[in-house]
């Protein structure tokens, strides 16, 4: 029997080089291929060698990275900078993490890039129908008549303090304790243009009630020879503040030692401004 040449049939694929042997024979692969014959290519994909998320794809005796933004290098090695195309807008920082970034906003914005102002009046922090106006970190309130505070949380309607005039422009100046008691002065007109001395509010109170606060007072006059007595409401009319009030007058003469007591009763309207001075287009 004669000698048989494995190799003379070319069993090596892909450029393998054949080895005959006795009764076998031998493949040498090319670069990039394996098993018996050469048959089988080899993944180079398999190991994972494209970092940072980098997509393989395999090719004969090698194999390519497909390198996400921000990556680069033959297997996605190297990191960039991603911060280096200032992407974070309105003066916010940005910090590299990697592939990607992350934005720190500057008050008074938000946002993946800080692109988008905060409307500080989304929350409606403006009280009692207050009107909210957005600005750069921060909001104003535009208060209704009556209410004040930063967010028109502070109730100021009727404040009982200060000076007033009744319809004969006599004048009572009131000040009010923190404990709602009420001092001041009171005088007559005719006192006013005579400059007579005050009387002296003796004894008053204030009402806890802080839509209408009611009120009352005492005054006592010429040595004790009479005594006035008030109680009343302050309303709002027209937006403007006024007391609504009822007095009783208590007169006593010594004439001949004989007292005679004389009662009266009125009512008066007091106001901030004297009549002669009010606005002309008050209708307090």
């Amino acid at each position: 029997m004669g000698y048989i040449d494995k190799c003379a049939s070319n069993p090596c694929a892909n450029g393998g080089t054949c080895d005959d042997g006795i009764n076998e024979f031998s493949c040498q692969c090319a670069p990039g291929w394996t098993n018996v014959t050469c048959e089988t290519n080899i993944d180079e994909c398999a190991s994972g060698p494209c970092q940072n998320g980098g997509t393989c794809y395999d090719e004969v005796n090698g194999y390519t990275c497909m390198c996400p933004v921000g990556t680069n290098g033959t297997n996605c090695e190297i990191l960039a900078d991603a911060c280096m195309s200032d992407p974070c807008a309105n003066g916010s920082t940005c910090v590299n993490s990697g592939v990607d970034f992350i934005c720190i906003c500057a008050p008074g914005f938000e946002g993946d890039r800080c692109e988008s102002e905060i409307n500080e009046c989304l929350s409606l922090p403006c009280q009692n129908g207050g009107t909210c106006t957005d600005g750069l970190d921060m909001f104003t309130c535009d208060c209704r008549f009556g209410y004040s505070g930063l967010i028109c949380e502070i109730f100021d309607l009727c404040d009982l303090q200060g000076t007033w005039y009744n319809e004969i422009n006599d004048k009572l100046i009131i000040v009010q304790t923190s404990t709602g008691m009420l001092l001041g002065d009171y005088m007559t007109y005719v006192e006013q243009l005579t400059g007579m001395a005050a009387s002296t509010v003796a004894l008053g109170y204030a009402g806890l009630n802080p839509t209408n606060p009611t009120f009352g007072f005492t005054v006592v006059r010429w040595e004790g020879q009479s005594t006035t007595s008030w109680t009343g409401q302050c309303q709002i009319c027209d937006e403007k503040e006024v007391l609504y009030s009822t007095w009783i007058n208590i007169l006593s003469v010594n004439t001949c030692f004989e007292v005679r007591e004389a009662t009266k009763i009125g009512q008066d309207k007091w106001t901030r401004y004297m009549q002669s001075t009010a606005p002309s287009n008050s209708t307090v």
